[in-house]
This record gives C-alpha cells, sequence and structure tokens, in this order.
C-alpha cells in the first residue's frame, strides 16, 4: 500500500535559516559525505526535490510537489 503522508515519507528537511526540526542548507556545504552519501537510490520521476507555495490566487497556498525529473527538465528547457 502506497502511502501520501507527509511525516512518513520526509525523513530530513534542509530549509534555508533556522527553522525547529529541520536541517540548515548550509550544513551541506560543511558535509564530508556522511550526511549525503553518493549512493541513493529513489526514482527521480516520482521523488520529491522540490515543495514551493502557490500564491493561493485561488484559494489558500498549497505545497507543489516538484520531482527531480521536472527540475531537470526545466533546466534543460532553458538552454
Amino acid at each position: 500500500m502506497e502511502t501520501d503522508c507527509f511525516d512518513v515519507c520526509v525523513q530530513k528537511m534542509f530549509v534555508y535559516g533556522e527553522e525547529p526540526g529541520c536541517v540548515p542548507f548550509s550544513s551541506l556545504l560543511e558535509d564530508d559525505g556522511l550526511e549525503c552519501p553518493l549512493s541513493v537510490n529513489f526514482d527521480p520521476r516520482q521523488q520529491v526535490a522540490l515543495l514551493p507555495y502557490s500564491s493561493g490566487t485561488t484559494g489558500m497556498p498549497k505545497g507543489v510537489m516538484l520531482s527531480h525529473y521536472c527540475q531537470v527538465a526545466n533546466s534543460v528547457q532553458t538552454e
């Protein structure tokens, strides 16, 4: 059974600045390779890379799940 539960799926959340329960993005620059190992196994079409929030023009703001694949595709389109 597949779950959509955010709390179950997220292991770490990186943020700019400081936020309780989150890891500062700046810590990635200090990482010796233990925080983010080179060998990872996930589906880039399904794995959420970014969770920006919409402006809520038609209602309340909502999180927009953007995949790794989507981010690469958007970068390629700008070339």
